[in-house]
């Protein structure tokens, strides 16, 4: 069982999963859509888990089964700082052979569809575009 624990959850402590806990009971309205979207393997056939424990970290979404992290970020992420403290965070959980996507909350709320496709071809390793669309009236016209 140790082994089952140090490779899903790589030593978080109980202080993490009770921060867990707490954040399961107050997701924003992007962890809501984006979470309707994974439970009960509806994407990809994939088991996600919300607000999952890692080391000293809380990821958003965890898919045990490819090692991969999906984050979103609201506009705190845009502070210098917190910038800091998720490149830090990332490069400790790619040291444990966990990947690390993200997206704002906007992209969830607005583009859930093209995020989800650009999940895909992150878990998969498959080479995406990963712009997003311009958003409607904006884009490339064609002359004729």
């Amino acid at each position: 069982m140790a082994d089952l624990f140090d490779n899903t959850f790589f030593g978080a402590t109980p202080r993490i999963f009770q921060n867990a806990r707490k954040l399961r009971k107050s997701e924003t309205g992007a962890e809501k859509k984006m979470w309707a979207k994974l439970k009960g393997r509806r994407f990809m056939n994939l088991k996600f888990r919300r607000q999952h424990p890692i080391l000293r970290y809380v990821a958003d979404f965890y898919c045990v089964e490819h090692k991969v992290v999906i984050e979103l970020d609201g506009g705190i992420h845009n502070k210098i700082e917190q910038k800091e403290h998720d490149k830090t965070r990332t490069s400790e959980l790619e040291k444990l052979g966990v990947r690390v996507i993200r997206f704002t909350n906007k992209d969830i709320l607005l583009n859930t569809n093209e995020t989800l496709r650009q999940i895909e071809a992150f878990i998969f390793r498959q080479p995406v575009n990963f712009t997003l669309p311009p958003p409607k009236g904006e884009g490339v016209t064609s002359k004729t």
